[in-house]
């Protein structure tokens, strides 16, 4: 590992200690001029080693050059910890790490695919020695840490997280330490922007209100697919992800969605015993298979455990459109 890499597991591994000089604000903090790509970078070369094959790392990079006075350390550690916990959490899919400029500040996120953490235990999760999950190694402090710092740093810092689909946790600081009196920490009107974790897109109040939109449950193993799915659907519709078939029969379950997407090689269960497991439990929704198997056997297996129709990859936003048009109106009485 890298020298970053070394001294990353020396912050990690001192919590406790970090916490107590956090908590009796005996911490020096150093401010500094620096940019969001130098920061972003040295987070990159630390995980770059540590990848879990089955878990996308991605980043958004977006400004890299946008310049901050802040402590780069202590944002560091606030950001590897959070990546920490999304990797540690998160057995397939992807963690994301991104951010954007809202006024005076910049705001972080680190999203994942993992297990999702309840309402309860997100009211309780910035606590010390605060720890759901037995099976987990880690000192409880982490996160506490975390508040900690970026409230030292100027910022705050939060989550929203939905049980078996994945958490995005967030946190903003000031560009400079002067900005909490030029402009107001976005703590509000973010929390909005959150609260839409499903659809994997930033909230924007001339679109259609999340409430208003069809939900669409895409049930498909590669991430590459999904996002060329989402990328078409997500101005219209709402959109779930499941990456197997066993979390796609529970999220059809806990959310109720107006129609399947459904791929029909998956991991645990494949999509024709996905399917005949959801017709047990509803005859009304939309089913569509959407897979790169032409042979028609296979086809014919997934239309008789009751899928509605088929799409071939590749394909077209209007062959989906036009298929995803067709069925909606259809069913559209019976989901009401």
């Amino acid at each position: 590992m890298s020298d970053i890499g070394g001294t990353f597991e020396v912050i990690l591994s001192n919590d406790v200690l970090d916490y107590s000089k956090l908590e009796s604000k005996k911490l020096n903090l150093i401010f500094e001029k620096t940019d969001i790509g130098y920061i972003i970078n040295l987070v990159k070369d630390s995980y770059s080693l540590l990848m879990n094959p089955e878990v996308q790392f991605i980043i958004e990079n977006n400004d890299p050059n946008t310049p901050i006075t802040t402590d780069r350390r202590r944002v560091v550690q606030v950001i590897s910890n959070l990546l920490s916990n999304g990797f540690k959490f998160t057995e397939k899919g992807y963690v994301k790490l991104s951010y954007s400029l809202e006024d005076a500040y910049i705001v972080f996120h680190v999203k994942d695919t993992g297990c999702g953490i309840s309402t309860e235990n997100c009211q309780m999760l910035f606590e010390r020695f605060a720890r759901f999950n037995e099976k987990k190694q880690g000192t409880g402090l982490g996160l506490a840490i975390c508040k900690l710092l970026v409230e030292q740093l100027g910022g705050k810092i939060g989550v929203t997280s939905i049980e078996g689909l994945g958490s995005d946790f967030w946190f903003s600081l000031p560009l400079s330490p002067e900005a909490p009196i030029k402009g107001m920490n976005p703590t509000n009107e973010h929390t909005l922007i959150n609260q839409d974790l499903l659809t994997n897109r930033i909230y924007n109040p001339d679109e259609t209100s999340y409430a208003d939109k069809k939900k669409i449950l895409i049930a498909e193993d590669e991430i590459d697919n999904f996002e060329l799915l989402n990328e078409i659907l997500k101005k219209e519709f709402s959109i779930i992800h499941a990456e197997d078939g066993e979390k796609a029969i529970s999220l059809y379950i806990s959310t109720k969605p107006d129609l399947l997407l459904m791929d029909l090689k998956m991991p645990l269960r494949c999509g024709a015993d996905v399917i005949k497991e959801i017709r047990q439990k509803s005859s009304t929704v939309p089913i569509i298979i959407v897979t790169a198997l032409a042979f028609g056997d296979e086809i014919s297996k997934a239309i008789t455990s009751g899928a509605n129709d088929y799409l071939l990859k590749p394909f077209t936003k209007k062959d989906i459109m036009t298929i995803i048009n067709k069925l909606l109106p259809k069913f559209q009485k019976k989901q009401e």
